[in-house]
């Protein structure tokens, strides 16, 4: 008998910091739970240049190709996310505060379609990965311990289902009440911990996950909580292909040029001009800094936040009088700001600086 796979489900990862969209920052591998179903189910995992792929093993026989395993729910394919880039935050509109505790984790559950496109991000309001996809990673056994004047603390363990697994009452000592949450034994996931009826804690449960810093989890479910448009198993038990995606998007920086007199030491800050004319920005010349070393530097600020990118933007340019009225060119197309660093300022701006000599 012929065997033949044909394709699951893929699964791409898209970043408009590159010019072609197609993102080059991670790579991809089932967990070791997946592993195991994809073996046991005769899946084969395949890394794309787009993310990944899933192909399944079919019956073989003529007709619309079925699989040779019955793909049924409840199933969830889970998949891991290594960052090949250390300056991968500075250049995506990522949380910078994010912990080496938490993880992004990006579900088929719960979702709808987004303006045609299968969009794995939690956002309802946007496309992108962003702050509502972080979850902390925990053990699948923990404690959690919170002070408290009550004399004790009603506790409350769910799985993503909403299904309970544990429930106890816990007596008050010395003013702390502590859980033991207790998942050995039940498979990876995200589960959530109430105390008197209140969240406490939604997190992403994984032995094996907790010391190899992941950047993320994607899981690929078929359960009831995934709608037929983002399930690749249909009510009859074939496969249906998906295409998954997950966007991030490139992060908007306020660009700053310090222009420091290490040559021309006699330059006037009135007569040096920075401009962009396509897309229009203004920058602002504001009052002349000491930096470490002693050098006098003249800060031009944009007025405009600009995305970094991978293909440099052109025609910034620096002008500097030549007398009154005439302008002399002193550089053309200033280089872009650097991602290997990234600067926080208050009120959620991040700055990107630049050091230009003359």
């Amino acid at each position: 008998m012929k065997i033949d796979f044909q394709p699951a489900f893929a699964v791409e990862i898209l970043h408009d910091y590159y010019p072609d969209g197609i993102s080059r920052d991670f790579l991809f591998a089932p967990t070791p739970h997946c592993q195991l179903q994809l073996q046991n189910l005769g899946l084969l995992f395949k890394e794309t240049p787009e993310g990944f792929l899933v192909l399944y093993e079919t019956n073989g026989e003529p007709g619309p190709p079925t699989p040779k395993r019955p793909l049924a729910a409840p199933l969830s394919l889970s998949f891991i996310l290594w960052p090949r880039s250390p300056f991968l935050f500075n250049y995506s509109e990522l949380p910078l505060d994010k912990t080496v505790e938490q993880i992004f984790v990006c579900s088929t559950r719960q979702k709808s379609l987004n303006s045609g496109q299968l969009l794995l991000s939690a956002n309802p309001a946007g496309e992108f990965l962003s702050a509502a996809d972080l979850l902390s990673l925990r053990p699948q056994r923990f404690q959690v311990g919170v002070e408290t004047s009550a004399d004790s603390l009603l506790w409350e363990l769910q799985d993503e289902q909403g299904a309970l697994l544990q429930r106890q009452r816990v007596p008050t000592v010395e003013g702390t009440s502590q859980f033991l949450v207790d998942l050995a034994g039940r498979p990876p996931g995200r589960y959530s911990l109430r105390r008197n009826g209140t969240l406490e804690l939604d997190f992403y449960a994984a032995d094996r996950l907790v010391s190899g810093f992941p950047f993320g989890v994607i899981e690929i479910a078929v359960d009831p909580l995934v709608s037929n448009d983002f399930s690749f198993v249909g009510g009859d038990g074939r496969v249906q292909f998906r295409r998954y995606r997950l966007k991030l998007q490139a992060r908007k920086t306020t660009w700053e040029y310090f222009v420091v007199a290490k040559y021309e030491t006699e330059v006037k800050p009135t007569d040096l001009t920075l401009t962009l004319d396509d897309p229009p920005v203004t920058f602002t010349r504001q009052t002349a800094v000491t930096l470490a070393d002693g050098s006098a530097a003249i800060p031009f600020v944009a007025g405009t936040p600009l995305p970094l990118s991978q293909q440099p933007l052109k025609g910034i340019s620096l002008s500097k009088k030549k007398g009154p009225s005439t302008p002399k060119l002193a550089i053309d197309n200033l280089p872009n700001p650097s991602v290997s660093e990234v600067i926080p300022a208050a009120g959620g701006k991040v700055i990107s600086r630049v050091y230009i000599y003359v």
